[in-house]
């Protein structure tokens, strides 16, 4: 049987009450869909909204910036980018409950572009955390790679408040358990975790390396090694701690339009 490939987009409305006019929802960004509803991020906050445009829910309301926001397979949680003080952690939220809301990862570097694994169990992301914690040693590593290839002095010195390289990694929500994919200087960036051929776990991601964008394929069996292990939350963050949540949004909106444009159908296996 098909499966139908909805490539949404695709203009939000926000039709104010009590007023004539509709104001349109300016770059609304990262939607994901899951069995009727569509998830994004908008104004540094996550939202929830029926396929139809009917119900909108604005799910997070702080001071801190929520981004790129994924449904487990389930459908009963998101997992997401938040951006608070300085760096960008990995949250998971229960869609049945938006205020109980676990911080999976810490530390000095930012976790970034979030995807469950079609069992759901592990968490597939984008983290700069080898450079993150160690700027001057990866700083260093580059330009002497660098230099290699050209004459010494010739490469410009690395700019240390400004140098991450992102790589992809798991994260298993059982146990904690950490496992490292891939080890590059450009950088790989938003991996996507599926069910391909033979009933074989494979993962897509975007990598940058040698002045282009390209993308890559490969099975998740085979990971480069393990990481450090990470202490998973044993309870939801309290409010406190969420920067200023407002729980509950109070603001005038009637209805969020969503005009979506079904663009093709399209068979894959």
């Amino acid at each position: 049987m098909p499966l139908r490939r909805i490539l949404v987009l695709v203009s939000l409305i926000l039709l104010l009450g009590g007023s004539a006019w509709a104001k349109q929802i300016k770059i609304p960004r990262t939607p994901h869909y899951h069995n009727g509803k569509i998830v994004f991020s908008y104004l540094g906050d996550i939202w929830v909204v029926n396929e139809d445009g009917s119900n909108p829910r604005r799910l997070t309301v702080h001071t801190a910036r929520d981004i790129v926001p994924r449904f487990s397979p389930d459908g009963k949680w998101l997992v997401y980018s938040s951006v608070g003080e300085q760096y960008a952690k990995l949250y998971r939220l229960n869609l049945a409950n938006p205020t109980e809301r676990y911080q999976l990862t810490t530390g000095d570097w930012n976790d970034i572009d979030a995807y469950f694994s079609p069992d759901g169990k592990r968490l597939f992301f984008a983290s700069d955390k080898q450079t993150g914690r160690n700027v001057e040693t990866a700083s260093a590593i580059l330009e002497n790679a660098e230099n290699a290839a050209r004459t010494d002095g010739d490469t410009p010195k690395a700019d240390l408040t400004n140098f991450a390289a992102f790589n992809i990694y798991s994260l298993d929500l059982e146990t904690g358990d950490l496992l490292q994919y891939t080890d590059v200087i450009g950088g790989c960036f938003s991996p996507v975790v599926f069910t391909g051929t033979n009933n074989k776990e494979r993962m897509v991601f975007s990598s940058y390396y040698k002045g282009q964008w390209r993308m890559y394929s490969t099975t998740t069996d085979k990971p480069l090694h393990a990481a450090e292990k990470t202490t998973l939350p044993s309870a939801p963050i309290l409010a406190a701690d969420r920067l200023n949540d407002g729980g509950d949004i109070d603001v005038d909106l009637a209805d969020l339009i969503l005009q979506i444009a079904l663009l093709d159908e399209v068979r894959y296996g």
